[in-house]
């Protein structure tokens, strides 16, 4: 065993976490997951967003401001929220107690996309393989939002649907290519480069 003072990246677990979340969130926004069964989500959500949490708490412990920020944010308002809702539509239904959500998550996923939309444009100067998966979150998340709040159409949701399924195959695929690309010490998947070449930190 390979002994390091350094302390490993925490990406490769918590993209798997945001894997697991989105095949949930797929199911449960395409109405393949019952109303009444909030059991699933709600593990999975708790869970994923524990796991994101805890990697972008350790990318922070390591120097990536980025990285770590972004993970702490989606870890916290995307997918623990996600669980959060699950579990009061959940008791609610147990209780025979309504419990409309709607209106309050659509003004948190709102705050979440806003701040996603922010952010994103950063990983062009970086990775445009992360920036495709932020690309995707940005977009999925305004139209839950906006839906939530009323202002987009129901008919969109299958939309934010795929595009949250999406983000999860990606963040699966650099899951795997850190790990095998890291261990085996070559390029077995393809990472490429950034969008955008110089860095906005670059001399002239």
């Amino acid at each position: 065993m390979v002994e390091s003072s350094k302390i490993a990246s925490g990406s490769p677990a918590l993209l798997i976490g945001v894997y697991f979340n989105s095949v949930i969130s797929f199911a449960s926004l395409m109405g393949y997951i019952p109303a009444s069964n909030h059991v699933p989500i709600l593990v999975v959500s708790i869970l994923a967003g524990f796991l994101v949490f805890l990697g972008g708490f350790i990318e922070l412990i390591r120097g990536d401001i980025l990285g770590g920020t972004l993970n702490l944010v989606f870890g916290l308002f995307f997918i623990m929220l996600s669980g959060v809702v699950n579990l009061l539509v959940f008791q609610g239904s147990l209780f025979n107690v309504p419990v409309e959500s709607g209106t309050a998550t659509g003004w948190i996923f709102l705050a979440l996309g806003i701040t996603l939309v922010i952010l994103t444009p950063i990983n062009f100067f970086l990775s445009g393989i992360v920036s495709m998966l932020l690309l995707c979150a940005d977009v999925g998340v305004l139209i839950i939002a906006f839906v939530s709040l009323g202002v987009l159409s129901p008919s969109l949701m299958p939309l934010a649907a795929w595009l949250i399924l999406i983000l999860g195959l990606i963040a699966m695929y650099i899951s795997a290519g850190t790990l095998y690309n890291t261990v085996l010490g070559k390029a077995i998947f393809p990472m490429g480069g950034p969008f955008i070449k110089s860095h906005p930190d670059s001399k002239k």
